[in-house]
């Protein structure tokens, strides 16, 4: 999807509430003034063709909990807050979400069920891999790659053309100068790994489920 023309075409959503797989006791309390609706159970009592968008920050439970949420028949929803600057030709993942002032330069690749959050800079040419966090303020400048489900942490920098592997780290107010192998977590200025490299399994392709549910609705 190429969001980076000027004119954009807002669509109106019902915001229903919140689902809580975790917590399904916590059915009928509000969260920033809306209702928790329950855990998965929650979704046979809901309107047919729900959208949703996970708030999770952590890059591997996020997946999880997509791509369960996917299973289920749920379809994501990529949300861009107005004042976001998108260049020309930057491709936008399903279920991503791209906070307040963010600016994502030319050519740039977000992944699936991103989340790019408030005052951030993705720069051109970059590819991000699905479910990474870039956190507030933090920077991710031309020609880099992030692998799936890598973190950065808040206003931490990462050099033009270095590569991230698959689930790494970088912590905050670091640095990055040089590549990152996948699972290591690294911090300082310039950063340096204290972890050992991990490999984290592949994204599971889980057959969607038949949920019988009511008429439409966004999540």
């Amino acid at each position: 999807m190429d969001r980076g023309r000027s004119e954009r075409h807002p669509s109106i959503v019902d915001f229903l509430g919140f689902l809580d797989p975790a917590a399904p006791t916590k059915i009928g309390q509000t969260h920033y003034d809306r209702p928790i609706l329950g855990g998965w159970e929650a979704l046979q009592r809901l309107p047919r063709q729900l959208h949703f968008a996970c708030g999770i920050g952590s890059p591997e439970v996020r997946r999880k909990e997509c791509t369960e949420a996917e299973r289920r028949g749920l379809q994501p929803a990529t949300l861009v807050f107005p004042n976001a600057v998108l260049a020309r030709h930057v491709d936008i993942g399903e279920g991503t979400v791209i906070g307040v002032g963010v600016v994502v330069g030319p050519c740039a690749r977000l992944g699936r069920h991103c989340v790019i959050n408030h005052q951030t800079t993705v720069g051109h040419d970059a590819r991000l891999g699905d479910f990474c966090v870039v956190s507030p303020g933090a920077r991710v400048l031309g020609n880099v790659v992030l692998g799936e489900c890598v973190f950065i942490g808040t206003t931490a920098t990462v050099f033009q053309g270095r590569c991230i592997g698959a689930g790494a780290t970088l912590g905050a107010n670091s640095f990055l100068i040089s590549d990152l192998k996948p699972g290591q977590s690294a911090i300082g200025v310039p950063a340096s790994p204290f972890s050992p490299p991990r490999k984290i399994p592949a994204t599971p392709h889980i057959p969607v489920e038949s949920i019988e549910q009511g008429p439409g609705g966004e999540l």
